[in-house]
């Protein structure tokens, strides 16, 4: 219960705070595929992406 708690609490506090995420590497490494999962995961748990 108290698990659950903290991971309320700190997804309340990224969906208040804008959070910028920026990837780099070499060209064809996978950016943009990790990039997509990443989003569609946050998405999933409930929040906004752009």
């Amino acid at each position: 219960m108290n698990r659950r708690r903290l991971s309320q609490a700190c997804r309340d506090r990224l969906v208040r705070t804008p959070t910028i995420i920026a990837m780099a590497g070499l060209p064809a490494r996978g950016k943009t595929y990790i990039s997509r999962k990443l989003a569609r995961y946050l998405q999933w748990i409930g929040i906004k992406t752009k």
